[in-house]
Formats: structure tokens, C-alpha cells, sequence
């Protein structure tokens, strides 16, 4: 007689073993979450820390912040009638793609070392529409 079990899959590494995941901008600015090269739990409060790299790498990576402004959250809260919260995995997403555009379209860091998230592009509305409730 066979028996069925259950059997729960197993990754092959437990998460806070894996490398963190390095965002590469368009030209070349690497971007990583410094709570993920620290393992430790995702921020929630808004205010997320960055180490980047320069392209060429001849300098010391730098970190930098990037705070979403209680405005933006407002909007989007409102937006999607509060499904996405300060909390949410989508101001994560959010702030590293901002600061990415930012690095894009300066090519060099932000000269206070932060970067506040006051205004939103219709895009982060398109992704706050099909954003999970994470």
C-alpha cells in the first residue's frame, strides 16, 4: 500500500544565507540594500539605506538614504484605499528605483547623501494598481 506524505521543499540555502540582490542602473551605478548585506528584516518606517557603487569603482561605495515623504504615502494609500501601506515591500521597490533614476540621470550621487520621495511619477501609480499586498 503506498502512503502519500506531505513534504515541505526545502531551499537550498536559508535566506539570510543568499548574496543580496545587486540593482545595476543603465550606466552602471550598482545598488544594494544595506539591511539585506546586514541580514536583518526590511525597514518599514520609510526611510531605506543604500550602499552604491560607482561605475568605474575607483571610489569607496557610499551609503545613501532614501525617505518617502508622508505625502507620497498619503497618495498612495488613498490611491489604492489603503491597501498599500508604509509598510508595504512596494516602498522598498519604489525608493531603489527612484534613487536608480536619480544616479541615471545625474550620474553621480546625490550630494547630501539622501534622497526624499515627494513627488510620484504616474508609473509608481501604475505599480501601486498591480502591487500585491505585501
Amino acid at each position: 500500500m503506498m502512503v502519500a506524505r506531505k513534504e515541505r521543499p526545502v531551499p537550498d540555502r536559508p535566506a539570510m544565507e543568499s548574496r543580496p540582490v545587486e540593482f545595476v542602473t543603465e550606466n552602471g551605478f550598482c545598488i544594494v540594500r544595506l539591511w539585506e548585506i546586514n541580514r536583518l528584516a526590511p525597514p518599514d518606517s520609510g526611510k531605506y539605506h543604500f550602499v552604491v557603487r560607482k561605475p568605474d569603482g575607483l571610489e569607496r561605495p557610499r551609503e545613501l538614504v532614501v525617505e518617502i515623504a508622508d505625502g507620497a504615502v498619503a497618495q498612495i494609500e488613498k490611491f489604492t484605499h489603503s491597501r498599500i501601506t508604509l509598510g508595504s515591500t512596494f516602498w522598498i521597490y519604489c525608493a531603489e528605483l527612484h534613487l536608480a533614476d536619480y544616479l541615471w540621470e545625474n550620474e553621480d550621487y546625490p550630494p547630501t547623501g539622501r534622497l526624499s520621495i515627494d513627488h510620484l511619477s504616474p508609473a509608481d501609480f501604475t505599480l501601486a494598481i498591480r502591487w500585491e499586498t505585501t
